[in-house]
């Protein structure tokens, strides 16, 4: 199962931030890169998973 949300979850995430125009759209989809990011952070990608969110976000967080 883990997997496979991941897999949706790196999919749809350009998709999202593409859609993410409301407030709400963008606090649910910073609630799935926070929830992703625990997962990455679990399996040790720390600084994997840091180097994407820079990536997409630059210094919002």
């Amino acid at each position: 199962m883990r997997g496979r949300l991941t897999g949706s979850f790196r999919g749809s995430t350009n998709r999202a931030i593409g859609k993410a125009k409301s407030v709400t759209g963008r606090a649910t989809l910073n609630l799935r890169m926070f929830i992703a990011g625990e997962r990455q952070l679990q399996r040790g990608n720390r600084r994997r998973f840091f180097g994407r969110i820079k990536g997409l976000f630059g210094n919002r967080f």
